[in-house]
């Protein structure tokens, strides 16, 4: 309830019911000591109205806020609890797995570990059947293929693997290393990709007898200088 200051030789008193925003207002004429039941709003001084309304929206506000907090705090407790009881009918790992079988500080290999544990779970099962598998049969070694000689490369487009160039590979800053026939001056029989292996046979200049060390298979790229397949390796 709001009680207000005399005004006019006039006190003011203000309430407001649980299911209502409105106030109801009533009057008490000091002079005359009349206590009127219900009066109209519009009749109060607006400054009076004013601060009756600040008190009471004060005190909504802070009655929400109580909710709020009320509401808040058993909700945090109703979490606590099922967390609690959660961890409580949770089993642990050492009921589900059974006890730890690496000896604590031990992580060297083969220290402390033991592989006979059979966790509960699975002790029922019955035991795998044991496979024999037959022997793994002898591979006998392969013979060594010669390639025949593919053609002619130039030297200076090509790396060597190792210092005595006993096997060397294509690098050009191209799509790839044209083959020639039977020298500088012979045509152009076929193209390489970077990367494709080569045997080199024999030399002459900075020109270069190779074979192929791997099995060739064309790409379906036409040389645009030659006009010749480029081959990369199977």
């Amino acid at each position: 309830m709001y009680i207000s200051q005399p005004v006019d030789g006039v006190i003011y008193f203000a309430s407001r019911s649980h299911r209502s925003v409105k106030l109801l207002w009533r009057k008490l004429v000091i002079r005359d000591h009349t206590y009127d039941t219900v009066i109209d709003a519009h009749t109060v001084p607006k400054r009076v109205r004013h601060k009756a309304y600040k008190l009471f929206e004060r005190d909504r506000i802070r009655a929400r806020a109580a909710a709020v907090g009320y509401y808040a705090a058993v909700t945090l407790v109703w979490i606590a609890t099922a967390i609690a009881t959660a961890h409580a009918q949770a089993p642990t790992l050492q009921q589900v797995y059974g006890p730890a079988t690496v000896t604590p500080g031990c992580r060297a290999h083969g220290c402390g570990y033991s592989f006979n544990y059979v966790p509960p779970f699975l002790r029922w099962l019955p035991p795998p059947p044991v496979v024999q598998y037959d022997p793994a049969p002898q591979m006998m070694p392969q013979p060594l293929l010669t390639q025949a000689p593919l053609g002619w490369v130039y030297g200076p487009y090509t790396l060597c693997t190792d210092q005595s160039c006993n096997m060397m590979y294509v690098n050009v800053a191209a799509d790839g290393l044209n083959v020639r026939a039977n020298g500088p001056e012979s045509p152009v029989v076929g193209s390489l990709a970077n990367g494709v292996p080569l045997v080199p046979l024999q030399q002459q200049g900075k020109w270069v007898l190779v074979a192929p060390a791997c099995n060739l298979m064309p790409t379906w790229t036409i040389s645009v200088t030659a006009g010749v397949p480029l081959s990369v390796c199977m």
